[in-house]
């Protein structure tokens, strides 16, 4: 009963129900704007903290904000209060995949598909997952039964084509990668794969255009500058901001294309990872390099690293292969060498710089867990008279890197990087001092390259798509050999073949 002086009830504010704050959240998810939704789905779940849903709400924006460790526990928690939910596992399982957590993201997915047999996105994603951990006959087994499923599982079907292009199958991944963009034309995944199986096979136009198609893909992400993106226009008087990408070893590979832009008439800009300013200030056509963590100046343009190649034409014979384009500081090389030769003996060795593990996050399925050797793969080197071995392997806090014992791993008494806010600068004044490197497919061999030192990198039997195929040299770095696995994880056979081929160059003199 409300008296008649007491004052009227207050409206209900319309934003402070479940149903309203869930409704604004998803209206920002759907127009892209993952702050304001995750405020959303926040005030919904305080509202409702018993309610699955709002933690599976909750639990979205985060993934999609790339968020996973957060995601991950808001699905945990919509299980806490629906436990069998096959929808939940799936999505827990993909936050945990992203988290790299790849054992528990199986293990969900596995559960899912007990719990629903006819739900073809987990047995999709199981069988990427299974894949990634290197159980390719079960994991296209999952991928099968996605597409029996729903024959229309475009997502089934480029990923079979990333499975047979990982099992060097390429025909086969050719077929299924095309089979997928005719399902869905529009298919990032598929045209991005498309564009490496291109690029690989050396029809650069066409494979560079389908490589930007990478920008659409969840697991490629844009570096974080705002202002228009060049479209390969007149860049005569005009300024353009080149930014780094992807790995280390891309940005080294790619960053030669500064002098080029530089040649079009552009005052270049490169914007990198601070750690690595000093070395690619070495690099010839930029007026100046900036840190990803400071200010940017004024700029017209901007380009990432890898897409500048298709915007200016580049084709097999016309690879920018000038080396060297970074270079060594000539102090920190003569430091080395003076390490160097106080080690060597009566007799001058023959000093090989290596380095064996590549970093693994950044490969599609087990091409990252393939392409390092074991360092006791070296051992015919070692057996060749006056041969030893310079650790150029980064390890914990970037120390370097100890070989297994038995191997001739010779201590050089200084670290492999003396500035802790500076990469590669020792590294690479350490390898202009070593008679030759032998790498996995890292950056090591990416900065030895575009040093113009010797460098011999060792390459699984699918390797990616910039080695080309069944070549042993590199248009890109014309002091490179590549040697190439004959058979799946025959590493062994591959060292003695360079043994072999070390000991005829040594004897030649």
């Amino acid at each position: 009963m409300i008296l008649p002086d007491s004052p009227p009830p207050a409206p209900s504010d319309p934003t402070s129900t479940v149903a309203e704050q869930t409704r604004l959240g998803m209206e920002a998810h759907a127009r892209g704007d993952l702050d304001t939704c995750i405020d959303h789905f926040h005030r919904a779940l305080e509202l409702a903290p018993d309610m699955a849903e709002a933690h599976n709400n909750l639990g979205v924006a985060l993934h999609a904000a790339a968020r996973y460790a957060e995601a991950s526990r808001c699905f945990q928690d919509a299980l806490a209060i629906v436990p069998d939910d096959a929808v939940t596992l799936h999505h827990l399982g993909l936050a945990l995949q992203d988290e790299g957590r790849l054992e528990e993201a199986v293990a969900c997915f596995r559960q899912a598909v007990e719990l629903a047999p006819d739900f073809a996105a987990a047995h999709n994603d199981l069988g990427g997952a299974l894949i990634r951990q290197g159980l390719a006959r079960e994991g296209v087994a999952s991928l099968e039964r996605a597409i029996h499923i729903d024959p229309r599982c475009a997502d089934a079907m480029a990923n079979i084509g990333l499975a047979c292009e990982d099992a060097g199958m390429f025909s086969e991944a050719f077929q299924a990668t095309l089979r997928a963009l005719q399902i869905a034309p529009g298919h990032a995944e598929a045209h991005t794969t498309l564009g490496m199986m291109l690029l690989r096979a050396g029809h650069y136009a066409d494979g560079w255009r389908e490589y930007e198609w990478r920008w659409q893909c969840r697991r490629f992400k844009r570096p974080a500058v705002h202002g228009p993106i060049w479209d390969g226009a007149s860049l005569q008087g005009r300024t353009i901001l080149l930014s780094a990408e992807q790995g280390i070893g891309d940005t080294v590979q790619f960053f030669r294309y500064g002098e080029i832009l530089a040649a079009m008439g552009a005052r270049v800009i490169g914007w990198c990872p601070r750690p690595l300013v000093p070395i690619l200030s070495t690099c010839p056509g930029y007026t100046e390099l900036v840190a990803s963590d400071a200010p940017l100046p004024p700029f017209d343009v901007q380009a990432s690293v890898m897409s500048v190649p298709g915007l200016v034409g580049t084709g097999l014979e016309t690879i920018p292969a000038r080396v060297p384009y970074l270079h060594a500081d000539p102090e920190r090389i003569e430091a080395w060498r003076r390490a160097l030769a106080a080690g060597a003996g009566a007799e001058r060795p023959f000093t090989i710089g290596v380095a064996w593990q590549g970093n693994r996050s950044v490969a599609t399925y087990s091409s990252g867990r393939n392409r390092s050797y074991p360092p006791q793969a070296l051992a015919p080197l070692a057996a060749l008279p006056g041969v030893r071995f310079l650790s150029l392997q980064a390890g914990p806090d970037r120390e370097r890197a100890p070989l297994p014992a038995g191997l001739p791993d010779f201590d050089p008494g200084m670290a492999l990087e003396s500035d802790p806010d500076a990469a590669f600068v020792d590294t690479a004044a350490a390898i202009m001092t070593c008679d030759l490197v032998i790498s996995c497919d890292t950056s090591i061999a990416h900065l030895a390259g575009a040093l113009g030192a010797p460098v011999w990198t060792a390459l699984p039997l699918v390797a990616d798509w910039r080695w080309l195929v069944d070549r042993d040299d590199s248009p890109w770095y014309p002091s490179m050999r590549l040697f190439r696995q004959r058979h799946l994880g025959d590493w062994a056979g591959m060292f003695e073949s360079m043994a072999a081929r070390l000991k005829e160059q040594i004897d030649a003199g």
